[in-house]
């Protein structure tokens, strides 16, 4: 189902991105209407049919898509939210992580209602997840909806030819020697060697050829009787040149191609319009074979045929020598361009149109660089995370701003080497989120698989750093089936329970009010690993449970804990857990960092947090500039959290390296916050002070569009927002406060800083933001 719905939102996204091409085909053939030859004409719309059937293309920094952002559409069916939120990431572990303080420390003293309230937290999960049912809801009808029209279609085309395979047993070879000898005598002019059969019968319209491996021309009976022998030849030129042309086939391909983009209007523009190009063309092959001397006659048969015919709708699979539900204008068309053919003009392919095709092809069998999506993108495919890291950006967008990489000499004074660095705390957390887990494993000497299963990715690891134990997790964004791998060190107390398990001892954990036990551990082996394999339950009684499958081994003084959480409810993301050989598969893929090639574990979608002055350092080269920080930028203010990301957390559109630092108050109330951030793209400063509104970031997910206005503090230009809900109340989660945001612009980059919208004295803490200088390393303030 996951591979359906990833190719049912690529099909949907080429449609969006054909209907660009489409409308940019249709205005270059208007504004070159008389300058261009018809199979110019017709070659045109090759590029929109490549564009609708094949999925992959190249990525290009001249692609007509990097104007247009496409935001991503799994945001139907994704269960996780917006990774980019301060707390997100450590919250998903929240009710995880009081089960492992549990088996860690074994103790019986857990307060039951910070268990309940971390229940209430997963709870809270699947409410998420009952909201997001409606966007799953919704795609799901969309999906069916798209099924019965293509249903219908792929129907109406297989009777269709049906029905001519029908006509066709009622057909006879025709072996009319005027037929015959014109045959012979055009496949040698114009280079066909398969023998083509010619059938005539009733109950056709127009001469036509069917079929690609074993082609054949059919004629209705009447024609054959009551035409001349140059009508005869033309018609009989017109099917041949088809076959030349390979006409059938791109015939074939466009109608599957409108088969399944049957809901997009513009592609049946295209295809009609094609449709129409292609008998120009073709008859402008014709022209070229018979010459400009027979041009008024080949015109002639084509209006003789409309004496024998009344209008009537074709088939969809055939190619007629004359298409009655063309329009009388399109007729028309066809009837001036064979009079104003000139011999030459098919072969014929000027410099300046080859280069225009080739430019026209270039922008749009494109796709747009990485550096210009609106959202980065996380696709899991074959166990690796295919994405540019935020190095790969910057280095990417500073080839060409190289000078601008530092604003001022003083500046680049203070970017100092990685060797002359202090390393030190600026954040005291003893447990510690990673988005790039490759230096913790190298510097533990730690394993971890180079196997995860499809469609699921490293996400991050939560170091404990007194204790080296490490958590690392792995999602996928169609399933709540959370795969985790715990590795501890020989000292940690968990070996104890180990030991007990694989005596075939059971281990009651259960405390009133909840129903947490251990089950006897079931033994299993791998590659001559003993693997312990144990079930666990938790969660309160009455209420939701959780299912926890452990494989737990050990390995060069490590154990190793291999788990997988599911719920047991019906929720509709929760899957089917994986069996035991999968689990296995990944166990006997654990190597150490060096020796991984087919896992990414740096996962650049995730901001990456900031906890000691070596963090700070990477954070300024992926900045690209110094900048402004410090714990205590006013009095009652101190540093909560600093994270640098790819994307603002304000800013709806601002996808450009972010350094942002979470500055908070304790008061009786609330606790008071101040989020403040500093981008590279003075861009976007000045279209938010032109336009005089930015797009902000919701807790929702959702962006809404807010006003600004302009101000000064103390000398300074700044931008100030008219109030907006932001912030979520943390003591009612129903609840949301008001903010405010503040832009400035500063030497090389620009800055905003939110806060709730009736915080006291807010000029002073943004003139005190202001007033800050470029960081220094080893001397933060």
């Amino acid at each position: 189902m996951i591979i359906i719905n990833s190719v049912f939102l690529g099909m949907i996204h080429s449609s969006l991105m054909a209907s660009i091409i489409i409308i940019m085909i249709i205005l270059i053939k208007k504004v070159l209407s008389n300058k261009i030859s018809a199979r110019f004409h017709y070659a045109l719309w090759f590029i929109v049919l490549v564009r609708l059937v094949v999925p992959f293309l190249p990525e290009s920094d001249l692609s007509i898509f990097n104007i247009f952002q496409f935001e991503t559409l799994n945001s139907f069916v994704q269960y996780e939210t917006n990774d980019n939120a301060d707390g997100n990431v450590e919250k998903d572990g929240e009710l995880q992580e009081l089960y492992r303080n549990q088996e860690v420390n074994n103790s019986p003293n857990i307060d039951p209602k910070e268990l309940n309230s971390n229940l209430e937290y997963n709870n809270g999960i699947n409410n998420e997840t009952e909201k997001n049912n409606m966007g799953v809801i919704i795609f799901k009808i969309i999906f069916l909806i798209w099924a019965i029209g293509f249903a219908t279609m792929v129907t109406y085309i297989i009777i269709s030819i049906s029905k001519m395979k029908a006509k066709e047993k009622l057909f006879k070879i025709v072996e009319d020697k005027r037929l015959t000898c014109l045959m012979d005598e055009f496949r040698r002019k114009i280079g066909v060697e398969k023998q083509i059969s010619i059938y005539a019968g009733n109950n056709l319209k127009s001469p036509c050829i069917a079929g690609v491996i074993n082609p054949c021309i059919y004629f209705p009976k009447s024609l054959i009787e009551n035409i001349s022998e140059d009508e005869l030849a033309h018609m009989l030129l017109h099917e041949l040149a088809h076959f030349k042309r390979k006409d059938q086939i791109w015939n074939i391909i466009s109608i599957a191609a409108l088969s399944v983009h049957w809901f997009n209007p513009l592609v049946w523009v295209s295809i009609n319009k094609m449709k129409i190009d292609r008998e120009l063309a073709c008859d402008a092959y014709v022209l070229e074979i018979i010459g400009e001397e027979q041009a008024v006659s080949y015109g002639m048969t084509i209006i003789e045929m409309l004496k024998y015919y009344s209008l009537a709708q074709s088939a969809p699979n055939l190619l007629y020598f004359l298409h009655f539900n063309e329009h009388k204008n399109n007729l028309e068309k066809r009837i001036k361009m064979i009079k104003n053919f000139k011999k030459g003009s098919y072969k014929k392919i000027s410099v300046v149109a080859a280069v225009c095709y080739g430019l026209i092809g270039m922008i749009a069998l494109t796709n747009a660089s990485e550096v210009t999506r609106s959202i980065p993108q996380d696709i899991i495919s074959n166990n690796a995370v295919i994405e540019k890291s935020a190095d790969e950006i910057i280095d990417h967008s500073n080839q060409t701003k190289e000078a601008e990489t530092v604003a001022t000499a003083s500046d680049a004074e203070l970017i100092v080497s990685e060797d002359s660095i202090v390393l030190k705390d600026i954040f005291d957390n003893d447990s510690r989120v990673y988005s790039d887990i490759n230096s913790v494993l190298t510097e533990l000497k730690y394993k971890a698989p180079d196997y995860i299963p499809e469609s699921y990715g490293f996400s991050t690891a939560k170091v404990r750093v007194k204790e080296k134990m490490v958590d690392i997790s792995y999602k996928s964004r169609q399933s709540i089936i959370n795969i985790e791998l715990r590795a501890i060190p020989e000292a940690a107390e968990d070996k104890d329970l180990f030991v007990k398990l694989s005596e075939g001892k059971t281990v009651d954990l259960n405390e009133e009010g909840s129903n947490n036990k251990y089950k006897q551990g079931e033994s299993l082996v791998i590659e001559s690993q003993n693997v312990l394999k144990i079930s666990t339950m938790y969660g309160p009684e009455n209420n939701e449970k959780v299912n926890k499958i452990e494989y737990v081994w050990e390995n060069e003084g490590v154990q190793y804990t291999l788990s997988q959480y599911t719920s047991l409810s019906s929720n509709p993301f929760s899957g089917e857990p994986f069996s035991d050989k999968e689990m296995l598969k990944i166990v006997a893929a654990m190597k150490h960092a060096d020796e991984i090639t087919n896992v990414n574990y740096k996962n650049s979608s995730i901001s990456s947090r900031i906890y000691d002055t070596g963090d700070l350092h990477k954070a300024i080269k992926i900045l690209g500039f110094v900048p402004k920080f410090s714990l205590q930028p006013v009095e009652g203010y101190h540093a909560k959290l600093a994270d640098v990301s790819t994307k603002s957390n304000i800013i709806y559109n601002a996808n450009t390296p972010c350094l942002r630092t979470v500055y908070i108050q304790l008061g009786e109330r609330k606790d008071d916050l101040c989020e403040f951030e500093l981008l590279k793209d003075k861009n976007i400063y000045e279209s938010i002070k032109n336009n005089g509104y930015f797009e902000a970031n919701m807790i929702s997910g959702s962006h809404d569009t807010i006003k600004v206005g302009q101000m000064n503090i103390r000398g300074k230009e700044v931008y100030k927002t008219a109030i907006y809900q932001k912030y979520e109340n943390e003591i009612d989660d129903d609840e949301t406060y008001s903010a405010i945001t503040y832009f400035w612009e500063e030497n090389n980059y620009f800055c905003n800083a939110t806060l709730y919208a009736d915080t006291e004295n807010q000029e002073q803490i943004v003139h005190a933001l202001i007033n800050q200088g470029p960081v220094d390393i080893n001397n933060i303030q």
